[in-house]
């Protein structure tokens, strides 16, 4: 018997929010807080590790999602435009 129990994984941390089309004007443009904004591809060669530099940029301690004056948010420049 096992000594320990199976469970779900742990879930990954998101840093950012995604932003789409509907509501972009409300959560970017209208926003009462400081926005950095990413608008990306979604074919990752295209990229060029430009999103994986964008998350450690969010991960750093004065950008972190608890902090209510920074909204840190990735955008679908392709597929919305």
């Amino acid at each position: 018997m096992p000594l320990y129990w199976e469970t779900e994984k742990v879930p990954k941390k998101k840093y950012t929010q995604k932003v789409v089309g509907e509501d972009f004007e409300k959560r970017v443009l209208e926003s009462k807080k400081d926005v950095v904004l990413l608008i990306t591809h979604p074919i990752k060669e295209k990229n060029r590790g430009l999103l994986e530099h964008f998350e450690g940029l969010a991960r750093e301690d004065r950008l972190k999602p608890e902090n209510e004056n920074v909204l840190i948010a990735k955008y679908n420049g392709v597929n919305e435009s």
